[in-house]
């Protein structure tokens, strides 16, 4: 017995058993399986993200999003890599996981502010650290699981 098991991750994201598909108006297709291709390009001007989420499966798939989206984006899986990667090319806008282990997201947030007015949307899915990330500094919250099609409006409003 087979079983195939299919979700809709977003809009023009589907994920199978043993592929992802990926189309939107930047790309042809994004296939994984056995191969990966990626028909895609980042614009001149594309603004550049800074993801930092400790698991690398969850930045993978928001990394994948937003490039498909036109964004180029970097991702960091500490708060120390990301203070790094910040200092070596500033970002247009920071998406920033709130729990995390080396140090949480207020703590890199207090940090990220002593250093720049770089909007921030900070993630959890404790939608209970709405509020405190908000008052540490962030500019938006988002409860995960993140809203594929909204990040990009979000990003968006917080450049504009």
């Amino acid at each position: 017995m087979c079983l195939r098991i299919s979700l809709v991750l977003k809009k023009n994201v589907f994920l199978s058993d043993d592929s992802l598909i990926i189309s939107s108006s930047n790309t042809k297709q994004l296939f994984f399986g056995n191969n990966r291709y990626i028909l895609t390009g980042v614009t001149e001007n594309a603004k550049l993200v800074l993801l930092i989420d400790d698991y690398p499966q969850i930045s993978y798939f928001i990394e994948t999003s937003l490039q498909l989206d036109g964004y180029e984006v970097m991702t960091a899986e500490s708060g120390a890599e990301a203070l790094r990667k910040m200092a070596e090319n500033p970002p247009n806008l920071i998406v920033l996981d709130i729990r995390m282990p080396d140090m949480d997201g207020f703590t890199l947030l207090k940090k990220i502010r002593r250093r720049s007015d770089v909007p921030v949307i900070a993630c959890s899915a404790t939608p209970e650290f709405s509020a405190k990330a908000l008052e540490s500094g962030a500019n938006a919250f988002l409860s995960k699981p993140i809203d594929l099609d909204k990040l990009p409006i979000l990003i968006e409003e917080l450049c504009a």
